[in-house]
């Protein structure tokens, strides 16, 4: 979030895996090397099961995806370098984190999404947003009519 618009007081960072299913224990072990809090078996089994797991190290938080929907793959291939917290990094395009938080549509994701659509407006490649919300969420669900009209004006909706 905080690559694209202003950052919020999370303690968690959204990691969608770019690695083949055989090469997530190793990642669990560079993980648990690192400090992180390391259930291997627990982690592998709520990937495949939920395709989703938390991974704690302190008081913050690693999501890790598996990418099940093509769309998630895309995002890994189509990540933006960015420099975040003097560091360089992948972070999803904004059109594609403007459709995962359609897709998730949680009061904060509604915030968020406004959030992006005030700081880069015009900016946001909304054909390509289009096309990726037209192979997951009809025209008419009501999650792509609310984002029409607040990415039209973030502050009226």
């Amino acid at each position: 979030m905080g690559a694209h618009a202003a950052a919020r007081a999370t303690k968690d960072v959204d990691l969608i895996l770019g690695c083949p299913r055989i090469g997530v224990p190793g990642l669990l072990a560079a993980l648990e090397e690192e400090g992180f809090q390391v259930d291997a078996a627990r982690h592998l089994r709520e990937l495949t099961q939920d395709q989703i797991t938390a991974i704690y190290r302190g008081a913050g938080r690693l999501d890790l995806l598996m990418p099940v929907l093509s769309f998630f793959s895309r995002i890994v291939q189509e990540a933006e370098e960015r420099e975040v917290l003097g560091r360089r990094v992948r972070v999803a395009r904004a059109e594609h984190l403007l459709v995962l938080k359609v897709l998730a549509f949680r009061d904060q994701d509604k915030v968020d999404i406004r959030q992006i659509c005030r700081v880069l407006g015009g900016r946001l490649n909304r054909p390509r947003m289009d096309a990726e919300l037209d192979q997951i969420l009809p025209p008419t669900d009501p999650r792509r009519v609310w984002l029409e009209q607040v990415a039209k004006d973030p502050d009226r909706v």
